[in-house]
């Protein structure tokens, strides 16, 4: 049985990847778009690849029968481009149940982080309705219905179905002309008659101590048909966003990247007969006129349609044996390896001063990333056979100004705190908005603000009660952790 870890470079994923070291787990294998993980941990049972979950081809070579997987590759930063977190929340996630559910995986788990609103009711656990207040929470929330879905049973995004039609249609197909190449990465470009693909895709693996890594190619394992390939669904059908929210929709004048792209696609300059059959060819238009396995695969593409059911509330179930999949919504990680809150944290409390928005006196759920990652590899493990499949995960419930006393005594120094005003924040960037007549945005204070100064905490007494979750690093020990990792690898 292997443990597959995606977004191992990331601070959960690079959690699980180092609990699972130091049990002497002996298949590893560490998937990151850029083929890298952090520095310090053995790799003599680690297997290294380049994989990103929004592309199927990586998937179909990485993901075996019998998998345990975890998915940590997600846009953990609430100032994210929203293009770039809807991109891996949504089109990434589809793909990997989907090819997961294809090739037989025993069990993933989602790691999900809790920020999905700035108001949190009162004793809110996993049944608790959340509203969304940014484009970025959005996501988050649609992320969450996906999987919900999934484990129902209903539909959750693109069917698979003609898998082996599709398989036995482009396994064999040679395509004679060169395939051209971005210059920002080593993957051939996907040639289609629709819109170009969005820019954010993966970034060309880096060589690392471990195990030689091979980029995938099109000659390798073929996705079943259905499956969000990045622009490849823009083809003939517009893209099925997955389930809609019930929550309130982005900004008015928010708008994101690739609807510019689809509307600009959209409009064409008028051409009579006479000018299309006199243009003259050239190379670039003879390329994308050859057909490619990728115009095989668009075409076996089915995109599902809202039924008359769906669109009355009430989804169809779908006749497909789905991989066993548990949800973990994870507090706010706090301690070491974390290069940002704690980061930023102890390197004011070194200075001896900070600049805060707020009181930051508000109780918020935090967790030390190791025991993020104990919780997952916990509910990994195919004995442990719960009745609920989503858990509410914390560690410690304490105020951000709290950390900053407890990091305080052991600098042995006083941190000068020097609190602003959110509305003044607010008129400032308001009177260089009209100054330099530019837009500037103001979001990232006020995320700031409302992340530090609401209540957020959640029940996790499921979890407790069901697989006998406890936190093995409380406050006092992870802030004394946070700070000698600080001290000892950041200085």
């Amino acid at each position: 049985m292997r443990h597959v870890i995606f977004g191992a470079n990331s601070l959960i994923g690079s959690s699980i990847l180092r609990t699972l070291v130091s049990l002497g787990v002996q298949n590893i294998v560490a998937c990151d778009p850029l083929g890298t993980i952090p520095k310090g941990i053995i790799t003599n049972n680690v297997t290294i690849k380049t994989g990103d979950i929004i592309d199927p081809y990586q998937l179909m070579d990485i993901i075996e029968e019998g998998d345990i997987i975890y998915n940590t590759e997600i846009v953990d930063d609430e100032d994210a481009n929203f293009d770039d977190a809807d991109l891996i929340h949504h089109i990434g996630l589809i793909n990997l149940l989907g090819v997961s559910t294809y090739k037989k995986a025993k069990r993933i788990v989602l790691y999900l982080p809790q920020c999905m609103s700035w108001k949190i009711p009162d004793n809110a656990d996993e049944e608790t309705d959340l509203i969304p207040n940014t484009p970025y929470q959005m996501t988050l929330v649609t992320s969450l219905e996906i999987a919900r879905k999934y484990q129902a049973g209903k539909k959750y995004g693109w069917k698979l179905s003609n898998v082996e039609k599709m398989d036995e249609t482009t396994e064999n197909v040679d395509v004679e002309k060169p395939k051209p190449t971005d210059s920002k990465s080593n993957t051939p470009i996907i040639v289609s008659s629709g819109p170009k693909p969005p820019t954010s895709g993966p970034k060309p693996p880096v060589q690392s101590s471990g195990p030689a890594l091979n980029s995938p190619s099109l000659g390798g394992p073929k996705p079943p048909a259905g499956f969000a390939i990045e622009g490849e669904n823009k083809v003939d059908k517009p893209v099925n966003k997955g389930p809609s929210l019930g929550g309130p929709k982005p900004p008015a004048d928010f708008q994101s990247d690739n609807e510019n792209k689809e509307k600009q696609s959209t409009v064409e300059p008028p051409l009579n007969n006479q000018n299309k059959d006199s243009s003259p060819s050239s190379p670039q238009n003879e390329l994308n006129d050859a057909k490619t396995p990728m115009d095989d695969l668009s075409n076996n593409i089915e995109v599902v349609e809202p039924s008359e059911k769906e669109a009355e509330g009430e989804d169809d179930f779908v006749d497909e044996e789905r991989v066993d999949l548990i949800i973990t919504r994870i507090a706010r990680p706090f301690g070491p390896f974390d290069n940002s809150l704690t980061k930023d944290f102890c390197k004011s409390i070194r200075l001896e001063r900070m600049d805060i928005i707020g009181t930051m006196e508000f109780p918020i759920s935090f967790i030390n990333p190791l025991d993020a990652g104990r919780a997952m590899i916990m509910l990994a493990d195919p004995a442990v056979n719960t009745e609920s499949k989503e858990f509410i995960i914390n560690g410690f419930i304490t105020t951000p100004v709290q950390l900053i006393r407890d990091l305080e005594k052991l600098n042995h120094s006083t941190t000068e705190l020097n609190i602003e005003s959110l509305n003044k924040i607010n008129l400032i960037t308001n009177v260089k908005k009209l100054l330099n007549k530019i837009k500037l945005q103001s979001y990232p204070k006020e995320a700031y603000y409302k992340k530090f100064n609401t209540p957020q905490i959640f029940d996790d007494t499921l979890a407790k009660n069901e697989f006998k979750w406890s936190p093995k690093y409380d406050r006092i020990t992870t802030v004394k952790d946070a700070m000698n990792w600080f001290v000892n690898h950041i200085l």
